[in-house]
């Protein structure tokens, strides 16, 4: 499997499971809901597979090209996504409900 595939694959995947969570795009929550990219809600935890299916594509691209600045954004992207993701999971709204 070539690492061009796999890294279009999760990013392809982390872009639609991102544009399913209103949250993660609050401007495009309308356009998502309209299109009907609603339905796939429930799978929004799916979106960290995505990424590290993108990570592992690049990881595989730099071994093969040797380029280290593709490399370099898409671990930061990777790292900034997982720890975005980790601190929201942590937060709780200030009137008690969860």
């Amino acid at each position: 499997m070539k690492s061009g595939f796999i890294e279009k694959f999760g990013s392809i995947g982390a872009f639609l499971t991102a544009l399913a969570c209103p949250a993660c795009f609050p401007l495009l929550a309308v356009a998502s809901a309209a299109l009907g990219f609603g339905v796939f809600q429930p799978l929004e935890g799916i979106f960290k597979i995505f990424v590290f299916i993108a990570l592992i594509g690049n990881i595989l691209a730099y071994l093969k090209h040797r380029k280290a600045l593709p490399l370099t954004f898409g671990v930061i992207g990777s790292f900034l996504i997982f720890f975005a993701n980790r601190q929201c999971a942590t937060c709780k709204p200030k009137d008690g409900k969860t």
